[in-house]
């Protein structure tokens, strides 16, 4: 599933004629479920070193996990990457957003108004009344 995941950022950065190369991309969530700080076993962490491979810069954001540890798929390298701060400018410099894990305590309605493009892996926004757009790919969704 993390590939699959990651051919979504791809196919929906392209769309937008850039490529993960370079691009700039924000994950909302790296805990395993929702709600919960433990990032045991969360698809987020296979996820990164995958985007990072593709050289994607490469940040998240999770209001109950400070930090993750990551290890490099080829090199097994391990490093520590520090949750950011969310807000308006994030998203906005973002490329894309991805979200991984959907906390009920994260601003959504935020996230969508400043995103120029958003991977919505758990449907949040649906979920939470959002009406997309086509700047929107939902997991097992098709348009």
């Amino acid at each position: 599933m993390p590939r699959y995941i990651v051919q979504l950022v791809m196919e929906a950065l392209n769309k937008h004629k850039k490529a993960v190369n370079g691009s700039k991309i924000l994950i909302i969530g790296v805990a395993y479920k929702p709600n919960v700080g433990d990032p045991r076993e969360s698809p987020a962490l296979k996820i990164i070193p995958l985007l990072e491979e593709l050289n994607g810069e490469v940040e998240f954001y999770d209001p109950y996990i400070s930090e993750i540890k990551i290890e490099n798929n080829k090199t097994k390298e391990v490093k520590y990457m520090k949750s950011c701060v969310l807000d308006e400018e994030k998203v906005r410099n973002a490329d894309c957003v991805l979200i991984i894990t959907d906390h009920d305590n994260i601003d959504y309605e935020m996230i969508f108004k400043n995103s120029k493009l958003i991977v919505d892996t758990r449907n949040a926004l649906r979920k939470r009344g959002i009406k997309v757009d086509d700047r929107v790919t939902i997991l097992g969704v098709s348009k």
